[in-house]
């Protein structure tokens, strides 16, 4: 049981880690200059994806949507997919308004911005 929850630590970590340097790597190649909000943006984006995807797989321990439960339970775990999927980007757009983290001159409406966090 221990070995199960290294591992699972170990993947969250290397998981979001690994997002972080795709983002960082991929902000290099795409954009000409990176805009001092990029850093701390991209620290938000993975503590709370660090935090969403714990509370994701603690819920779905919770309401039993683990194979091969998951067969008969598939519109639970859509609506609980997609139910922290919002919340994931209501807390991103709220933090990122909050704490100003967007380029003035690019500057969307937070419904935007949530619908444009969504998508990706």
């Amino acid at each position: 049981m221990r070995n199960k929850k290294v591992l699972y630590w170990w993947c969250q970590v290397g998981g979001w880690l690994l997002y972080g340097l795709t983002m960082v790597f991929f902000a290099f190649v795409f954009d000409s200059r990176i805009h001092k909000v990029f850093y701390p943006k991209l620290l938000v984006i993975i503590l709370s994806g660090f935090l969403y995807t714990h509370l994701l797989r603690s819920l779905i321990k919770a309401f039993g949507l683990r194979p091969p439960a998951l067969a008969k339970k598939w519109w639970q775990f859509t609506v609980l997919i997609m139910s922290i999927l919002v919340l994931f980007n209501l807390t991103n757009s709220a933090i990122a308004e909050w704490l100003r983290l967007y380029d003035p001159l690019r500057k969307v409406t937070v419904e935007k911005r949530f619908l444009i966090n969504l998508v990706s």
